[in-house]
């Protein structure tokens, strides 16, 4: 735990992976395993999937766990 707030605390986990050889692919779906995994817990405990640097496009694909799909349609017309 890095930070603690009156309404909850931020977990920051910082990890490395690197392997001679291994492609930047590898990489990266590797990382999204454990980034989605954490992700799924912190969900299944009531936490939520950003803190106050929004969500980004790793955690992208758990918007529609934790908002209403009028949210998702009215934020990408907004985009728009």
């Amino acid at each position: 735990m890095t930070q603690i707030y009156e309404t909850g605390a931020a977990i920051y986990v910082y990890l490395t992976l690197y392997h001679a050889g291994m492609e930047r692919s590898e990489l990266i779906e590797k990382y999204e395993a454990v980034e989605d995994a954490a992700r799924d817990e912190v969900l299944k405990c009531g936490g939520c999937i950003s803190h106050h640097h929004g969500v980004g496009k790793i955690r992208k694909k758990f918007m529609e766990r934790t908002v209403s799909p009028n949210a998702i349609e009215w934020q990408g017309a907004l985009k728009k």
